[in-house]
């Protein structure tokens, strides 16, 4: 025999979920909402009884940070290296091509993590949409190698 499953809802959202709600006089009490086994904490109780799953967070700081970074290492792999600390290690290097490359490298990767940065300020700030993390790696400058 499955149990029935309750919720309690603030302003129309599931806040408590349980099998075992509060009982008054044998029956469930009148603060707990049956619910179907599909609905979780979060979940919004539609006009029509219906519940509709959560919108989804917006990305966070870090999701734009962990992206960016994949990006620069990603860039670097393009060329060889391990990743951006590799690539960026030869710009002193007495290989005179393989210190213009990493020079190139260190310049966009420094113009990518100050327009991130001032971009993010502004979403933060409210004076811009905030992007997916998609979309916003398509803002990001292109690097120009030697």
């Amino acid at each position: 025999m499955t149990k029935s499953k309750y919720a309690i809802l603030s302003d129309d959202v599931v806040d408590v979920i349980s099998f075992e709600p509060d009982m008054e006089d044998g029956e469930v009490s009148p603060s707990w909402v049956p619910v179907p086994d599909s609905v979780f904490a979060g979940f919004i109780r539609q006009v029509d009884g219906s519940f509709t799953s959560p919108p989804p967070l917006p990305p966070s700081l870090s999701d734009y940070q962990g992206a960016i970074q994949e990006l620069v290492d990603q860039t670097a792999q393009a060329e060889q290296f391990n990743d951006g600390v590799t690539l960026a290690s030869y710009v002193a290097s007495t290989v005179q091509p393989w210190a213009a490359q990493a020079q190139a490298f260190v310049s966009w990767r420094d113009n990518v993590w100050q327009y991130a940065y001032a971009e993010l300020a502004k979403v933060q700030a409210g004076e811009r949409e905030q992007p997916s993390v998609e979309a916003f790696l398509l803002e990001l400058p292109e690097v120009i190698w030697p």
